[in-house]
């Protein structure tokens, strides 16, 4: 049974995979606590360092090369001043896919469009165009909250509320304030 974390903010319930935004909070805490990619891979994980040198080489058009990088060949062999950082080398959140956009965390009420069920899709919430060009999200109303847990417990998902984790995960700060 997979886990899913929820939270309601913003008017919306907000829903993501716990593996991911586990993923994506450590990557958050990481951010501003390293000095090195060494640093980022201490606080992270050698996987996720090498997702996002993937994500460097995909945005840059040569996500192929991706193999090449893992093997720890010199990528200039391929494409004249193309390399990526070292473990020795300084940490910068330019070399961040989207990160000056703030398009580098996910957009979890995107993405659930992705690996929703349809059937839990269309019972849940609504597609909304937004702001943004050519963007769309998906909406889930909080008073629509036990149908939607009945819902994905019915696909076989396990739910528990973490909107702490899921608001470091998307990116943002969390601040408890009681209402």
């Amino acid at each position: 049974m997979e886990q899913l974390i929820y939270g309601v903010y913003q008017n919306n319930i907000l829903i993501a995979k716990r593996e991911e935004a586990e993923k994506y909070a450590a990557i958050f805490d990481a951010i501003p606590n390293s000095k090195t990619w060494a640093d980022f891979i201490r606080l992270t994980s050698q996987e996720i360092y090498e997702e996002v040198m993937y994500r460097i080489l995909d945005v840059l058009e040569h996500e192929s090369l991706f193999p090449h990088f893992l093997m720890g060949e010199d990528l200039t062999l391929y494409v004249e001043g193309l390399t990526l950082p070292t473990a020795n080398d300084e940490f910068s959140t330019d070399l961040l896919p989207g990160w000056d956009e703030g398009e580098f965390f996910p957009r979890f009420e995107e993405e659930i469009i992705s690996w929703l069920p349809e059937d839990a899709f269309l019972e849940m919430g609504k597609v909304e165009e937004s702001s943004e060009e050519d963007r769309f999200t998906y909406r889930i109303i909080p008073e629509s909250l036990p149908l939607v847990i009945q819902s994905l417990e019915a696909c076989n998902y396990s739910l528990m509320e973490d909107l702490p984790l899921i608001l470091k995960a998307g990116g943002f700060s969390y601040e408890h304030t009681d209402s």
